[in-house]
């Protein structure tokens, strides 16, 4: 087929482009992921052929994560923060242990990260909400680095699972049900936000598990 006949070449009409407006303020989180699968169709595409919006770059917040534990923490984490402020970055996000070491020495801990020339941006939570056996656990630990990150004006929880035992409709359910209990009490009690990473090994890992996570989980 001729690059002329293609209507990948043809540029959008005005009618085109308010459907898509539409469309977009009404999508849901699960057009959103079907939308993402396109992605390397619109990266094989010729230049000409993509419409080019016009974009606020002022509205894209571009952060960092470092990660460090063991023997060598605190010590690499704020190596870590340093660097990602020489850098250029404003914010970054870190594993939750640094605001059970830093709970209640706010101010050394704020102190820091100016030095550092950046700002907390997330908390990354290590937890399988689906072993109902570390319920408490999970749930304690949650709400504290929820209250630590309020405090230093950071708005964002990152959850992420380790290595699933299996993977069935059950355990996803499980997930999702304390997720959704744990996101609104961080929400509710301290206006903190309850995210997902699909980490690899997790029961949340795949396309799959993350649509079926979403199809289980409130906004």
């Amino acid at each position: 087929m001729s690059s002329a006949s293609s209507p990948a070449c043809r540029a959008p009409s005005a009618k085109r482009l308010d459907d898509d407006r539409a469309m977009n303020e009404t999508a849901t989180r699960r057009h959103f992921l079907q939308a993402a699968a396109l992605t390397p169709l619109a990266a094989a595409l010729p230049w000409r052929a993509l419409a080019q919006p016009a974009i606020d770059r002022s509205s894209i917040r571009v952060g960092y994560q470092i990660f460090g534990w063991s023997r060598l923490f605190p010590a690499v984490w704020w190596a870590g923060a340093d660097t990602v402020g020489r850098l250029g970055y404003a914010g970054i996000e870190g594993e939750y242990t640094i605001a059970e070491l830093y709970d209640g020495r706010e101010s050394e801990f704020a102190e820091r990260m100016q030095q550092c020339g950046v700002a907390l941006a997330a908390l990354y939570m290590t937890a399988d909400l689906e072993r109902t056996h570390e319920r408490y656990e999970n749930h304690r630990k949650h709400v504290a680095a929820a209250a630590f990150a309020e405090r230093m004006g950071c708005r964002m929880i990152v959850l992420g699972g380790t290595n699933a035992r299996r993977k069935d409709a059950e355990l996803v359910r499980v997930y999702a049900k304390e997720a959704n209990e744990i996101g609104r009490r961080l929400f509710e009690t301290h206006g903190v936000r309850l995210g997902e990473h699909p980490h690899t090994g997790s029961l949340i890992e795949t396309r799959e598990d993350i649509a079926r996570l979403m199809d289980a989980t409130d906004p």
